[in-house]
């Protein structure tokens, strides 16, 4: 009897202990979950959109492939968005942030205006049919036939001169 009391109580015991936890492998972290990047500056800029181009395929890469959702947060040139990823923002991988320069400034690193760097974000949302206009292949394509066009153009015109001199030619005098 005294056997089936300590078995009673050492499973009374185990039962009331914590069990251990397991740990979670990254896929089974991420799996389902939505991962927030933060962007310190405002919608519509290079960083922006450099950061919805990555959080568009970033997924992909992470075990589990979590939902990736831009979240943007201007200030200070970025310092609001790295200070609520360190002061606020969950630490479990469950938010991110991507820090990075403003326009004006990656314009003049690269040294050309900030037009040119709106013009080439726009043509890679329509390159990836995020938006509507021409894409690249689509412009070259352009580009090629009108060139085709006007060397047709310039071999009608000659072959029109060369009908009408040669019609000359054969009218009687």
């Amino acid at each position: 009897m005294k056997w089936l009391t300590q078995l009673a109580l050492a499973i009374l015991l185990g039962a009331s202990l914590p069990l251990a936890a397991a740990a979670q492998t990254p896929e089974q972290f991420y799996k389902g979950r939505t991962v927030t990047l933060i962007v310190g500056f405002a919608p519509g800029g290079i960083n922006d959109i450099s950061a919805r181009v990555v959080g568009k395929h970033l997924g992909r890469f992470i075990p589990g492939n979590p939902t990736i959702v831009v979240q943007n947060l201007p200030g200070a040139g970025g310092l609001g968005a790295g200070n609520r990823l360190y002061n606020v923002a969950e630490k479990d991988g469950s938010v991110i942030a991507g820090l990075g320069r403003s326009v004006p400034q990656l314009a003049r690193e690269l040294g050309c205006s900030p037009q040119s760097l709106r013009n080439w974000s726009r043509q890679l949302d329509v390159d990836e049919g995020s938006a509507e206009g021409l894409s690249s292949d689509e412009r070259e394509e352009l580009r090629r036939l009108r060139r085709e066009n006007a060397r047709l153009k310039q071999e009608r015109d000659l072959l029109k001169r060369a009908a009408a001199f040669f019609a000359k030619e054969t009218e009687p005098r």
